[in-house]
């Protein structure tokens, strides 16, 4: 299990250019079930555990979720949000910041570079800003780009705007055409656009994804909201939105308990994360501790969570 961790609490919007079904020219394409699933017990724990991770339950990377400020971490991540980390940390890696603090009254910047990683490969952008207004835009280009154990291949486009009085980002956007990421033995590729808004507290985070894994299985993540509320010395996440596996059909996500994450903490220590299927079935996932959880299913619909799993290890999925 990788322990990555994120600058700021990051508002990520993920928005396909084209439903499931479709590829949006980027090679991925959901094919899988697309009706909504029906819960039981035999498929509670794969279904809300790849609802959590934002894919196949096993991988080497976490769940759903954002870190606390940058230096301690969190929730172990997703796949999206190890792609919206990385791509933050690209761009906060440039030198925008001081080229629109030095430049002349009205002077549009540019700032362009290859730079290599320091496990291997190279990166190269070229960003355009306007130092009235703070916008700016460019592209990136990945090839076999490795920093801190992850790689990163593919073209990224990349928009938003920096407060010129503070230069602190308060948003930025990237359009991808499937771009890969591989760590610690897991690979996945992407297709989309995202656009991370950091001017809101607590921070939103909304998202729309084709996500393909290692195992060549193709997830949808559709239209997620996510709330992440900092207090400090812990964070309390909640979430909504779309899930599709293309094994078993979508479900609809909701937190009727937000998941709580402590500072220094991998995984929450309490909240719920629940499922609803075909016919009123449903699925609950509840942090127990930051190290064990459980997962329960009502299968006739009838409100009694009649299954319960028993505690299982965060470390295991």
């Amino acid at each position: 299990m990788i322990r990555l961790r994120l600058s700021v609490m990051v508002l990520l919007t993920l928005l396909l250019a084209a439903c499931g079904g479709s590829d949006n020219g980027g090679g991925i394409t959901y094919t899988g079930i697309s009706t909504q699933a029906t819960l039981t017990s035999a498929n509670a724990t794969d279904l809300s555990t790849s609802a959590y991770q934002g894919g196949t339950a096993g991988s080497t990377l976490g769940a759903l979720g954002a870190v606390q400020s940058g230096q301690i971490g969190g929730i172990g991540q997703s796949r999206i949000l190890l792609t919206a980390q990385t791509l933050e940390k690209d761009l906060r890696g440039l030198d925008l910041h001081s080229a629109l603090g030095g430049s002349a009254v009205g002077a549009a910047v540019s700032v362009s570079n290859t730079v290599s990683g320091n496990c291997g490969g190279t990166a190269s952008y070229t960003i355009s800003a306007d130092d009235q207004t703070g916008n700016f835009s460019g592209t990136f280009t990945f090839d076999h780009y490795c920093n801190d154990g992850v790689t990163q291949n593919g073209s990224i486009g990349v928009t938003g705007k920096i407060d010129v009085n503070t230069q602190n980002l308060v948003t930025f956007s990237f359009s991808v055409n499937s771009f890969s990421v591989s760590s610690n033995g897991d690979s996945f590729s992407l297709t989309g656009n995202i656009a991370l808004d950091f001017s809101t507290n607590p921070k939103t985070v909304t998202m729309s994804v084709l996500l393909r894994d290692n195992t060549g299985k193709v997830f949808w993540a559709k239209d997620y909201s996510l709330t992440v509320n900092d207090q400090g010395t812990y964070q309390e996440i909640s979430i909504t939105g779309r899930f599709y596996h293309p094994e078993h059909g979508y479900v609809e996500i909701s937190t009727p308990t937000p998941l709580h994450v402590n500072v220094g903490d991998e995984f929450p220590s309490s909240g719920v994360l629940e499922l609803s299927g075909a016919n009123n079935t449903k699925v609950r996932l509840t942090a127990d501790s930051s190290t064990t959880f459980h997962v329960e299913a009502d299968a006739d619909g009838d409100g009694v969570f009649e299954f319960n799993s028993g505690p299982l290890n965060w470390a295991d999925i």
